[in-house]
């Protein structure tokens, strides 16, 4: 592969690349933790990222160490009178070093099919992009489509965007169903 900054006009391609690429292997230690809280319907969570924070440029400089990310979210499920419409509003906010961006939206949810919308927003850009999708659960299996577009392209805010995003989620087992097992069956122990 010969890269456009390594083509010199008059000789051709003899000049090498100025991006010099790192060969050895580094292993990066890293931490995070998060706390959830439930009660009834109500879900509150608050997590830590990156708290060894590590140097992905491997120069031990401080500005090529990962900022530390804080994150907050929140739901709640409502049932309003009906037993098969059910309301979630949504909110999460992440804030690290100087940039602070969330979400905040709703599903629906009638039997097995359910319709979403998050707007997203970041200091300084406000709200800069909309996420609407649906669901349907069948079983085990839910199946998922979110399309995700900017039509408010702010000052710091990323340029005019789509993105489509489909989940698969399967649940492999029921925790409320599980029992004890005993793993040494001696009566003389």
């Amino acid at each position: 592969i010969i890269l456009p900054d390594q083509i010199d006009p008059f000789l051709g391609p003899v000049i090498p690349s100025s991006e010099t690429i790192e060969i050895r292997n580094r292993f990066l230690f890293d931490m995070d933790v998060g706390f959830l809280f439930s009660y009834r319907n109500y879900n509150a969570g608050i997590s830590l990222k990156h708290i060894a924070r590590p140097d992905l440029s491997g120069q031990a400089r401080d500005n090529g160490r990962i900022k530390r990310r804080l994150l907050f979210h929140a739901d709640a499920s409502f049932n309003p009178g009906k037993n098969r419409l059910e309301v979630t509003p949504v909110l999460y906010n992440n804030i690290q070093g100087n940039f602070i961006f969330g979400a905040t939206g709703f599903k629906l949810k009638y039997n097995n099919l359910a319709m979403k919308l998050l707007a997203h927003y970041s200091k300084g850009s406000g709200l800069y992009s909309l996420q609407p999708g649906f669901e349907i659960e069948t079983g085990r299996v839910a199946l998922a489509y979110n399309y995700l577009f900017s039509p408010f392209p702010g000052g710091e805010a990323i340029p005019i965007y789509q993105s489509n995003i489909i989940s698969v989620n399967i649940r492999l087992g029921n925790v409320e169903k599980s029992g004890v097992v005993k793993a040494i069956n001696y009566p003389r122990l």
